[in-house]
């Protein structure tokens, strides 16, 4: 005889097994669910430090603008200071400088023999030197000696040579050199 089995057993298991995919598919949705939260609050995090980061790095940003602006006004003061140091020794150099230049004038007269001055004029910036001589060697020499010995004479030019009457029994040559003085080269 055939065995008839009237427990529902087959769909009692069916159910079961549904019922046990619909816990664990419950179970893997809650579980995605709070792995999305956590997620999403580690963004937060993320996102709340990088806009900490951004204000800090804006800051600091507007901070170097105002210290690259306080350079910039230390470069102008400075280049200012530099400008005006130069200015102040140029005008300590000229105003000992014609003292300086008439002393070189002396040592160059006293080198050179058989050459003197007369005169000593200042015109239209340029110094005008008369003098006489024995020789016109004399003379040449007396050039040289403002040209090369010398940083105070430039553009050294000689001028008239004349000669003179004799005075005492003696005839010399009467001599006239244009130069610019250069105050600042001592």
């Amino acid at each position: 005889m055939p065995r008839v089995n009237l427990l529902p057993t087959k769909a009692s298991r069916r159910n079961e097994g549904a019922r046990n995919e619909l816990f664990a598919m419950g179970a893997l949705v809650l579980f995605a669910l709070g792995g999305m939260y956590w997620h999403h609050l580690g963004g937060e995090d993320e996102l709340v430090r990088l806009k900490s980061d951004y204000h800090k790095v804006k800051t600091e940003i507007s901070k170097l603008g105002e210290d690259a602006e306080r350079v910039e006004e230390f470069k102008e003061k400075t280049e200012t200071l530099e400008r005006k140091k130069l200015i102040i020794e140029r005008l300590k150099r000229q105003k000992v400088g014609p003292a300086k230049m008439l002393s070189d004038l002396a040592v160059i007269l006293t080198q050179v023999k058989r050459v003197w001055l007369t005169a000593v004029l200042e015109k239209d910036g340029k110094l005008i030197l008369e003098g006489g001589a024995m020789q016109h060697e004399d003379i040449s020499e007396f050039q040289l000696g403002l040209e090369q010995r010398s940083n105070f004479f430039t553009d050294v030019e000689l001028g008239n040579v004349v000669n003179a009457e004799e005075s005492g029994g003696v005839r010399y040559l009467n001599w006239t050199i244009a130069c610019v003085p250069d105050f600042s080269a001592g």
